[in-house]
């Protein structure tokens, strides 16, 4: 028996303001995982406050090559997770690395649009690509305008219970087996859909009246690490929102330059 398990997140890095990778590293080391950082993309900051950074791309095939250094090292991952990818021919170089680790449960944060539109740097190409990847994902974390598109259906606020039932459906068929929907804005108030080996529901859980940048990275590490503790998803959505929550909360409560992000590290603790 292992004493702990290992997982490889494929994410990006920025040097000054809690994102991306940066915030998931210390999450998923103090619920009791082994990170393995194969890094998608470096910036001198976040994208949310600190003006243009500095970008250094990453060679998809560092990806391939990562990957086969690791094979050849009989190293193994317990679990893959797939953030911030940036163009196409990273998602080939994703692909190319999960299939070196054929054991892995893969988790997928399909990063690129919210409030109905793709981000600037995102296109319907980027969008085709993405989709490639369900096919081999476990668990895919899309936000309601993620899922919309990748589902080939109009963005639309305040989605019948029908809608949402196709909705899902249509990601199942392009391979996804599980799902986490966030920012789901329905009549009830903002929910996260979730299916999990068919079975669907809507949550509406109170939220904090403020967005900061980098809380969907808390999110995923919250979700990535309780599916390691075996949660159900129900049950793991419930906590991953609270523990965002609570983060953003405690960040109010400080004369603290919310374009850091959240005030992540005095929080750790209740993860343990």
């Amino acid at each position: 028996m292992k004493p702990i398990k290992k997982v490889a997140v494929l994410h990006d890095i920025c040097g000054v303001g809690k994102a991306g990778a940066m915030n998931m590293i210390p999450i998923l080391s103090v619920m009791g995982m082994e990170v393995c950082l194969v890094p998608t993309m470096l910036l001198s900051t976040h994208t949310g406050g600190y003006g243009k950074p500095v970008i250094c791309p990453v060679s998809p095939d560092y990806l391939s090559d990562c990957a086969k250094h690791y094979k050849k090292e009989k190293i193994e991952f317990d679990f893959i997770f797939v953030g911030y990818l940036g163009n196409c021919d990273m998602v080939d170089g994703v692909l190319d690395f999960i299939r070196h680790f054929p054991k892995a449960k893969v988790v997928t944060d399909t990063i690129m649009g919210d409030n109905g539109e793709f981000y600037g740097n995102f296109d319907s190409s980027y969008l085709q690509a993405v989709k490639k990847l369900l096919a081999f994902s476990d668990l895919i974390l899309p936000n309601y305008t993620e899922a919309c598109f990748l589902a080939g259906m109009e963005y639309r606020k305040n989605p019948s219970q029908t809608y949402q039932n196709e909705l899902c459906e249509r990601l199942m068929k392009l391979g996804a087996k599980d799902m986490v929907i966030t920012s789901v804005t329905a009549a009830e108030g903002t929910g996260i859909l979730y299916c999990e080996k068919g079975k669907k529901d809507c949550l509406y859980l109170d939220c904090e009246p403020h967005n900061i940048h980098g809380t969907g990275d808390v999110f995923d590490g919250v979700i990535l690490g309780n599916c390691m503790r075996g949660l159900p998803l129900k049950e793991n959505i419930v906590k991953a929102h609270q523990f965002v929550k609570t983060c953003i909360a405690e960040t109010y409560r400080y004369d603290y330059n919310k374009r850091e992000g959240v005030l992540l590290e005095k929080m750790l603790p209740m993860l343990v």
